[in-house]
Parts: C-alpha cells; sequence; structure tokens
C-alpha cells in the first residue's frame, strides 16, 4: 500500500507532466504565431507531446509494475526537463515537433506512474480528485501569469516553465518516492478481457477528450482570431481551470449511484453547448461562457463516467487506462480540429463536435440504461 508520503511525491512528479495540458492553448498559439504555422501543422504540433504521451500511457499495463518507481521516475523527469532545454536552443519547426514527442514520452512515463500509485492507495477515487486538482491550481496559475512573463522569451518561457515543474520534482521524487516495483494484484490486473461495453464506455471517453481537447488546444487561436484581448483571454482560460474544481467537486459532494445519469447528461449536454458557443458566439460573453462550461463540464462527468463504466469491469484495468485514453484523445484532438477550421465559416467545426458529444452521449445512456436493467434483476 502507498503511503501518504510517497503519494506527495507522485501528486508533485505528476504534475510536470501533466502541466503541459494546461498550458497547450499559449504554447499552441505562441509556437504558430513564431513559425507562422498552417492550421494543420498548428493541429500536429498541439498534438506532438500527447502523441508522445499516449505511446508510453497505453503500453503501461504491461510494464507499470515491472519497473522501479523512483529509478523511472527519475528517467521521466531527466526526459522532461532536458527535452524543454533542448526546444529552447532549435528554431527548425520539425526538430521542435521531434523534440516535443520526445517530451511527451517523459511526461507520459510520469503519469503513468502516478497514476499506479495513486491506484494502490488506500483512498484510490479522493486521491485522484487530490492530484487533478493539483495540477489545475498549478496550471491556473502559470495560465494567467504567462502572457507577463512571455515579453520577449515566446514560447521559450513555456518550455523553461515546464522544465522548471520537472527540476522541483527531483528532490521530491529522491526523497518521497520508494525505490521499489509495485507487486501485481490479480484482481487489479486479471487476464480475463474487456466486456465490450466496458470498450465502448473507454471509447466513448476518449471521443469526449478528442472533442475537448482539440477545442481546449485551440482555444486561444479562437479568441484572438476574434479579436479578443490577450489578458482577457489569459483570465478566461485560467478562470476555466479554476471552474474544473468546482467539477472534480460534484462526484465527491454527489457520490451515489443515482445522481450519475443526471451529472453525465447534464455535463456532456454542456460539452454541446461549449461546441455550439466557441464555434458560432461572436462576442466576449460567448466565449467566456463556452469554455468555463466546458471546463466545469468535462471534469464533472468523467468521475461519473469511470463508475459507470467499472460496474462493468471485472479486471480493473479499465481504471488504469482510462488516463491513456484521455491522452489518445487530447492527441488526436487538435489534429481534428485542425482539419474542421479549414476555410473562413465555423459550420464544420461546429457540426462535428456535436455528432461527437452526442454520439458521447448516446454510449453512456446505453450503458446506464443497461446497468439499470442489471440492477433490477
Amino acid at each position: 500500500m502507498i503511503n501518504q508520503k510517497s503519494l506527495i511525491g507522485a501528486f508533485v512528479m505528476g504534475n510536470a507532466g501533466l502541466f503541459l495540458i494546461y498550458i497547450l492553448p499559449q504554447m499552441l498559439s505562441m509556437v504558430t504565431s513564431e513559425y507562422q504555422l498552417t492550421a494543420f501543422q498548428s493541429g500536429l504540433f498541439g498534438s506532438s507531446d500527447l502523441i508522445g504521451s499516449a505511446l508510453i500511457s497505453v503500453s503501461s499495463i504491461y510494464w507499470i509494475r515491472k519497473i522501479s518507481l523512483r529509478k523511472y521516475g527519475l528517467i521521466g523527469l531527466g526526459i522532461i526537463l532536458i527535452g524543454n532545454l533542448l526546444c529552447t536552443l532549435v528554431d527548425d519547426f520539425n526538430t521542435l515537433l521531434l523534440l516535443r514527442v520526445f517530451c511527451g514520452i517523459g511526461e507520459g512515463l510520469v503519469i503513468a506512474l502516478t497514476l499506479i500509485m495513486i491506484h494502490d492507495s488506500k483512498n484510490l477515487e479522493k486521491n485522484f480528485a487530490i492530484y487533478l486538482m493539483i495540477t489545475l491550481v498549478v496550471g491556473a496559475i502559470m495560465v494567467l501569469l504567462n502572457p507577463s512573463l512571455t515579453n520577449g522569451l515566446g514560447s521559450d518561457f513555456i518550455f523553461w516553465s515546464q522544465a522548471g515543474m520537472a527540476f522541483i520534482a527531483v528532490p521530491f521524487c529522491i526523497t518521497f518516492i520508494p525505490d521499489q516495483t509495485l507487486k501485481e494484484s490479480d484482481e487489479a490486473f486479471s487476464s480475463d478481457g474487456l466486456d465490450f461495453k466496458v470498450i465502448k464506455g473507454l471509447f466513448a471517453i476518449m471521443l469526449m477528450f478528442v472533442g475537448y481537447g482539440g477545442l481546449w488546444a485551440f482555444s486561444e487561436q479562437i479568441g484572438i482570431a476574434r479579436g479578443f484581448d490577450q489578458e482577457f483571454i489569459s483570465l478566461v482560460l485560467s478562470g476555466a481551470l479554476g471552474i474544473a474544481l468546482i467539477g472534480l467537486a460534484l462526484p465527491i459532494v454527489f457520490s451515489d449511484q443515482k445522481h450519475a445519469a443526471l451529472f453525465i447528461a447534464l455535463g456532456v449536454l454542456g460539452l454541446l453547448g461549449y461546441a455550439l458557443l466557441i464555434s458560432f458566439g461572436q462576442n466576449q460573453t460567448h466565449y467566456l461562457v463556452a469554455i468555463w462550461m466546458g471546463s466545469l463540464s468535462v471534469n464533472m462527468v468523467l468521475p461519473y463516467m469511470t463508475g459507470v463504466i467499472a460496474e462493468f469491469d471485472s479486471t480493473g484495468k479499465s481504471m488504469v487506462l482510462i488516463m491513456p485514453l484521455y491522452s489518445i484523445g487530447f492527441a488526436l484532438g487538435p489534429l481534428l480540429i485542425s482539419l474542421l477550421l479549414q476555410g473562413d465559416s465555423n459550420i464544420q467545426l461546429g457540426l462535428g463536435m456535436s455528432l461527437l458529444f452526442l454520439a458521447v452521449l448516446w454510449v453512456f445512456l446505453g450503458l446506464m440504461k443497461r446497468l439499470k436493467q442489471l440492477t433490477n434483476e
């Protein structure tokens, strides 16, 4: 069983990996401007870290319990630190792209190690929420400060920031994270295959993050394209991360199963509203409401969706796969959005994202209907 001191080290280490998600809109906007990227190149760059992270994360169920927590934590932090420092030295976009994939490998490694330690802790749900809340607070502060701190440094400051997060995490990793492997639990990592309903639920979560991740990555560029002030955009993005804390708190307060259907439906409808408002809204109020609604909704529904899937999962693998699919969705999202943003109209963007979120709602309504039938049998 992982103790509280080890969890502190895991939270700080995992923050260095998840930090990129929160500063992605600003990093993408800066690099797009500095390198004069096309929409497709922007989408590719927005996915680069997450491609590396997803490759590591999705394979973690096969090797995560066979490696030393401390040793590989330090390797992951070293990759993040070295990769970001190298990013400040290059001027070629293709080289920068490869370096971001390299950074993503380190990010995926420390996130996977953090999650497996949380998985083996005494209060999994509570510790998972604490981890996300810590990263949200750090991310919100940095998003708010970035515009005033990046003057003259541009995207290099973003790279220095993530390198700094990794550097801060190193002593925590050495001091608090045990130099041991975690024994495999037969119950948590059964050799049985996943039920098809579990696969459908996991796929729907990935689709949800394709939509949300893509819109989040391009949110700053969308605001700039509509002529909004940089300071206003930063306040909106930072506020969205603060609103996310409310979303994470709701499943803790209303933790019983009977609220799951209501909050999942409300949350996915909130994401639908996010897609429509960010696509077709024109003023600052529409922009603010859209982004805050999206942040609240996606963080509110994820714990409930995880709980619904777990009801159909006898292997325990679904919990381990949630974050890899989160990363894959975030990786694919910017690429999809870049294709939908072609031309001057946002009709393709609005309709495409709306259909995607409706598909997610359809899958989970079906799963919850089946769960209710099983409960009544």
